[in-house]
């Protein structure tokens, strides 16, 4: 498969993918545009005295750590909730997020809200009501009076320790006075004991001190307060409008490929050729309006269509210069393919032509004949009655008005047996008989999804299967070329009916161009002249 062929679809349905993109952008468009800005502030709050630990642990890392998940828990509950909202005086708070922060004992708060100003109080008034409502700063107000007495405690060890080392340092300096042995023990048995004091009094006061509010490792204080925001986080409206976008151009790409995965019917002239392995020998484009299309030809002799079929008529001519082709079929693989309409224009356009003396087109589509209503024609009888009932050829020939070359031979009455008339030999003998008739004849055939056609394809000297792009199956193509071999039918080539292109449009525009009108003979200039000398 080349290359093009993967884009096929996208390049077919290009007005749906552009519709869907466009739908898509502009809803965005319009479900943002009254959307506004939303502002967002943060506020840091620090867990125990990890920071201001001269040597912290790991284990106070660790411990900071696991208390800031379990203080962003507290901050989302009602208690914290309700205490902002009544120290603000809002009845609802905005949308807000605690988080404990991966690195250090940090939690963060952080509020959302279209007024900078509100976001900013808020996270504010959360961190200081999660310190006022946190266990610790509960524990504290109910241990003040013990605080009191601890740091009167603090303050008379603190005193008991400078004493004590006023008294060491005095009996340092008598020690070195001294030259009596009983002395010299005496002062250092002395300075011994106070040793011993100093130290048990300095355990006891870092013992009482760790006691205090501030050593806790469980305190929650705010380490950054929430700035006033000043540039919106969202929404972005312009990333909304091109996911939107993006996204329609995603959801319409997929259901071109489903159009085109469910359809089955064949696309591409190359597809075309691939499947019945013969030469493409005719283009006709689709016809405008809604008039005579099995006359079209003779309706409209200027239009891009009718060149199509000048050009289809000159290809069958390079055919017969080596094998001549009197006798000649159209068919098509299913119903809608258009074979009428081009055996019908056919005819016509060979008829046209003055190399020719007689065209006859014979309806040997018996099942659903078209050819006679078609052309207004209003004869009833025709091929079918003249197997059944051994009339004469010449007499069931009606002469089409528009041109004395061509006549038409009707299907005539419908029969119960089209296949068993086609296979006799009464209609052996007809067709040998139109052979001395005419120069060509054109056979509407049914299509080779029925008998008939099998049957008449034997019979004559070549084949036409008309294929319609987009809309002839690609199954139904397959099965037609398999029948066709298997008679052993000379299928000639292959002509594209309704086909999209710009080759008609140029046809139409050469054949529009100003004509010369007629001269008069003193108007003919000396070239002229002396031609017709």
């Amino acid at each position: 498969m080349k290359t093009k062929e993967y884009f096929a679809p996208l390049l077919k349905w290009w007005w749906l993918i552009l519709i869907a993109m466009l739908v898509g952008g502009g809803s965005a468009y319009l479900a943002t545009r009254p959307l506004p800005w939303v502002y967002e502030a943060h506020s840091t709050l620090v867990i125990g005295r990890f920071l201001f630990s001269l040597n912290p642990t790991q284990d106070e890392l660790y411990l900071s750590q696991q208390l800031a998940q379990t203080y962003a828990d507290i901050a989302d509950r009602e208690p914290v909730r309700n205490a902002t909202m009544k120290a603000l005086g809002i009845n609802a708070l905005p949308d807000f997020e605690a988080r404990p922060l991966a690195n250090g004992p940090f939690m963060e708060i952080s509020v959302t809200y279209t007024d900078p100003v509100v976001a900013q109080a808020v996270a504010n008034e959360l961190a200081r009501q999660l310190i006022l409502l946190s266990p610790a700063s509960l524990q504290q107000s109910d241990d003040a009076g013990s605080s009191a007495f601890v740091q009167e405690q603090l303050k008379d060890v603190q005193d008991k320790i400078n004493r004590t080392k006023t008294e060491i340092k005095k009996k340092q300096a008598d020690l070195a006075t001294l030259n009596s042995a009983v002395l010299i023990q005496q002062t250092e048995n002395e300075l011994n004991a106070l040793d011993t004091r100093l130290t048990s009094l300095q355990q006891i006061y870092a013992n009482m001190q760790a006691t205090m509010p501030q050593s806790a490792r469980n305190q929650l204080s705010i380490y950054e307060t929430a700035d006033l925001p000043v540039r919106p986080v969202g929404p972005n409206k312009i990333l909304i409008i091109l996911l939107a976008v993006v996204g329609g151009f995603v959801l319409s790409a997929l259901a071109a490929y489903g159009i085109e995965a469910l359809d089955t019917s064949v696309k591409t002239q190359e597809e075309i050729v691939r499947l019945l392995d013969k030469p493409v020998i005719g283009r006709v484009a689709v016809m405008p309006g809604s008039g005579k299309r099995l006359a079209f030809v003779a309706d409209q002799p200027q239009s891009g269509v009718t060149e199509d079929f000048r050009l289809l008529r000159t290809n069958l001519e390079f055919f017969a210069v080596d094998q001549p082709q009197k006798t000649l079929m159209i068919t098509s693989a299913s119903l809608g393919d258009g074979k009428s309409t081009v055996s019908a224009n056919l005819a016509i356009m060979l008829a046209m032509d003055s190399n020719y003396q007689q065209i006859i087109l014979v309806e040997a589509d018996f099942r659903r004949p078209v050819l006679a209503e078609g052309l207004g024609l209003e004869q009833t009888v025709g091929l079918s009655d003249m197997i059944s009932h051994n009339l004469p050829v010449r007499e069931m020939l009606i002469p089409y008005p528009d041109n004395p070359r061509l006549k038409v031979l009707p299907a005539g009455t419908i029969p119960p047996n089209p296949t068993e008339l086609l296979l006799s030999q009464r209609m052996d003998h007809i067709i040998e008989e139109l052979r001395g008739m005419a120069d060509k004849i054109v056979f509407d055939a049914p299509p080779v999804t029925v008998a008939d056609a099998s049957v008449l394809a034997k019979k004559v000297d070549g084949v036409l299967v008309v294929v319609r792009p987009g809309i002839s199956s690609r199954s139904a193509v397959t099965a037609m070329n398999e029948q066709l071999k298997r008679v052993g039918a000379n299928v000639l080539g292959i002509v594209l009916n309704t086909v999209r292109g710009r080759s008609t449009y140029y046809a139409t525009q050469y054949n529009k161009r100003k004509r010369p009108g007629r001269r008069k003979p003193s108007e003919l200039g000396a070239e002229t002249r002396i031609e017709g000398a």
